[in-house]
């Protein structure tokens, strides 16, 4: 399995940044588990993993800074992530690299990315020069 499906850049570095490294930490994931690496697939995952609630909890803190209307459903999905994601690493330890184990990995990010663009554009309208207020526009709907 690849993925088709690049990172989405936002306009604001640090969040565009991190969905960068995302995006190739996946790649990496999927590499190992379709080559039957039980131990690379265990160590990307973790990483990978842990690097998503990192990522998941600096757009929490921007949506609440610029008080972003869709933040708790936004969250919702980052929760729904989180879980998937504890039941893969559950799923890898028990079994190995499972026939299944790529194509769940890349779906588990589909959620996240249905629900990113909304809270994107919040990243996209980062605060102006004094970098403390809010964005300048209402993010778009998703």
């Amino acid at each position: 399995m690849s993925i088709h499906q690049v990172y989405m850049d936002t306009g604001y570095g640090p969040i565009d940044e991190e969905h960068h490294s995302i995006s190739e930490q996946l790649r990496a994931l999927l590499a190992a588990a379709n080559a039957d690496d039980l131990a690379q697939t265990r160590a990307v995952c973790h990483v990978i993993f842990k690097n998503v609630a990192s990522h998941f909890a600096h757009e929490e803190r921007l949506m609440d800074q610029w008080k972003y209307p869709k933040a708790e459903r936004h969250r919702e999905a980052h929760a729904s992530f989180l879980n998937d994601a504890g039941q893969f690493v559950a799923e890898l330890e028990a079994s190995g690299v499972t026939p299944r184990f790529p194509h769940a990995a890349h779906a588990a990010l589909r959620p996240h990315a249905r629900a990113r663009p909304s809270a994107a554009r919040v990243s996209a309208d980062p605060p102006g020069p004094s970098r403390g207020r809010p964005p300048s526009r209402a993010p778009r709907a998703p």
